[in-house]
């Protein structure tokens, strides 16, 4: 990503998280050092999966993985034959 795109990513960020999420001049650096490499259009994706089942703010390794591959519990398979 190039430091404009992550600029807008955090603006984005506070925008979403009002009040939650806050970034510095600081914050812009250190997010642009673990994100410099990736592909805009991932991070974004990604980011579009974890804003859709979380109220929090995401970390820089939140949006490194992709949100959707999660595990879910299920209920009918682990109990619905009385075991």
């Amino acid at each position: 990503m190039k430091k404009i795109e992550v600029i807008d990513l955090l603006d984005h960020l506070s925008r979403i998280y009002l009040g939650r999420f806050k970034a510095d001049e600081r914050t812009l650096d250190a997010w642009y050092f673990h994100l410099a490499d990736q592909e805009k259009d991932e991070i974004l994706n990604n980011l579009k999966a974890y804003v859709a089942i979380n109220k929090f703010p995401p970390v820089v390794s939140d949006l490194l993985s992709n949100q959707i591959n999660l595990n879910y519990f299920n209920f009918d398979k682990s109990f619905s034959n009385g075991e």
